[in-house]
């Protein structure tokens, strides 16, 4: 999984990396302690400064030294540095939410223009969970203002939410931001709460000599 996760962030982002098994503990060994999954900016700094820069570097240091320095990690450690990960990669996981959002050129003060571009990112939205089969009960409208600090404005209902809802729901959600007021750079919209699809099986019908329900 150490080396999926490393190769999916290779030639982003509509290039293909390929790592074979056997090229693993080589690529590691080559590969700055800071491009490893799991070792972030201070984990990376306190590897520096103990002469780690490498995964070649980090493959020198025993289990014992490794747990001492970082406790339960070392045992992590230790082993993406031999390319050994055994956890399983898993190509399919639940979507919690789906969503869309803008950069624009130039700030936007005026409301109603905002509320036509979060609209249209709605339609975007909508499309994309119809296509996927989702239905929706909560929408998270985001605003990041000219000086890049972002607000979130979330509304959730009992009933599934309709495209036609939005119209209503999503001027509500920006007065409760400074939008209007403030200069905005940045406009998000997302849906979740998501219902999940429920897949209708055919059950065999069994011989009615041993069973007479159906």
């Amino acid at each position: 999984k150490f080396l999926a996760k490393i190769a999916s962030d290779m030639d982003k982002p509509n290039g293909l990396y390929v790592i074979r098994p056997e090229q693993g503990e080589a690529f590691v060994a080559d590969l700055p302690v800071g491009k490893f999954h799991g070792i972030g900016p201070a984990t990376e700094t306190k590897m520096h400064n103990l002469g780690i820069h490498t995964g070649k570097d980090l493959r020198e240091k025993s289990l014992i030294e490794l747990t001492e320095r970082f406790g339960k990690a070392g045992q992590y450690y230790y082993n993406i540095a031999r390319a050994i990960d055994e956890r399983p990669v898993r190509s399919q996981r639940i979507r919690k939410s789906l969503g869309k959002e803008t950069t624009f050129a130039e700030d936007i003060h005026s409301i109603p223009e905002l509320t036509a571009k979060l609209l249209d990112l709605a339609e975007r939205v909508f499309e994309s969970l119809s296509k996927q089969n989702l239905k929706a009960r909560t929408i998270t409208v985001k605003v990041k203002y000219a000086d890049f600090q972002q607000v979130t404005r979330a509304h959730s209902t009992e009933h599934i939410i309709q495209l036609t809802d939005l119209k209503q729901i999503i001027p509500l959600l920006l007065e409760k931001t400074e939008a209007g007021i403030k200069p905005v750079r940045l406009v998000g919209l997302s849906m979740s709460g998501f219902d999940v699809p429920v897949v209708q099986t055919h059950q065999p019908q069994l011989d009615l000599a041993l069973n007479d329900e159906f």
